[in-house]
């Protein structure tokens, strides 16, 4: 059973020193006896009589965009970034929640999230639903995601990797007009007829096999490679040379395979916004509420752990 200290709360006592209570009771006794925890209630960070119609997350928009500007002042100058999504979990009643099936956080809010290989959050986006962040409907809202999070970066050449949600060939252009370079997973009908080997054929090739290809007009190299499964990645970063080395099992047993360099370096540097769930998730701040005070709950949940971690 959970011990509890016999000491009484100062709500009990009328307000009186709580000089005796010692640690064990701030340790044990329930939240609603916490001096002045109630005072959370009224913490507030926009006016509730001017909040802008269209944004869902109108309440925590000025500490928001008070913590990117700060995170980006301090973004220690890492060339190599990631983008993806960073979920933060939520199970309550909200127009902007999702669901992801297969994530380690399911319910809750999607954040753009552009990261340092070391999980520093440099920028974040939140993700307001079907109609928000499509800035380009030319190149769709994965691309348009990227280029809003490039557009925010110190000015500088960057090499940038993500999933195959973002990556598409016309996007890989138009960071190239920009001056940066990029690498990323690509899905099997975004290549645009590349004359690569057929999924089915490469599979039937030994473990460590791959079939590239590079047009010379805009520099992007396709490379479809045999490991686990299929992956076909795009870069304008790097090709196949040098091709590294890695440890698979082959026919039970263990052996050296080759990797091409651009799934090397994918693997490398893509893992940033994973890293940062993980930090903050080291570090969570919980706290629940018995009043309806969406604004308040995720403040007090996501934003603190992203402050204590970076």
């Amino acid at each position: 059973m959970r011990p509890y200290s016999n000491a009484v709360s100062q709500k009990v006592v009328g307000g009186r020193s709580t000089a005796g209570w010692g640690k064990r009771a701030y340790t044990s006794c329930a939240r609603h006896t916490y001096p002045n925890f109630h005072r959370v209630h009224y913490f507030h960070v926009a006016d509730n009589n001017s909040l802008p119609p269209n944004d869902k997350f109108g309440k925590v928009r000025p500490l928001w965009n008070l913590l990117n500007h700060r995170w980006l002042k301090y973004y220690p100058g890492d060339k190599n970034l990631s983008i993806d999504e960073s979920m933060i979990p939520y199970y309550g009643k909200h127009g902007a929640k999702q669901h992801i099936h297969g994530k380690p956080i399911r319910f809750g809010y999607k954040n753009w999230s552009i990261c340092t290989r070391l999980g520093y959050l440099i920028y974040g986006e939140l993700y307001q639903g079907v109609g928000t962040g499509n800035t380009r409907p030319e190149l769709g809202v994965g691309a348009s995601v990227v280029l809003d999070l490039v557009e925010k970066l110190p000015t500088g050449s960057y090499s940038l990797y993500m999933d195959n949600f973002f990556t598409s060939l016309p996007l890989l252009n138009e960071l190239k007009k920009l001056g940066h370079e990029a690498t990323g997973t690509i899905r099997a009908n975004r290549v645009e007829n590349a004359p690569l080997k057929d999924t089915k054929e490469t599979k039937k090739t030994k473990r460590g096999s791959y079939d590239h290809r590079t047009d010379v007009l805009s520099d992007i190299t396709l490379v479809r490679y045999n490991d686990n499964n299929i992956v076909t990645v795009a870069s304008t970063q790097c090709g196949v040379a040098f091709v590294g080395k890695v440890k698979r099992f082959c026919d039970k047993e263990k052996k050296d395979v080759d990797q091409p360099r651009c799934i090397v370096n994918y693997n490398k540097y893509m893992g940033g916004v994973d890293r940062l769930d993980q930090n903050v998730g080291c570090y969570r701040i919980s706290i629940r509420l018995k009043r309806y005070v969406l604004s308040l709950k995720w403040v007090g949940t996501y934003i603190p752990s992203c402050v204590v971690y970076t």
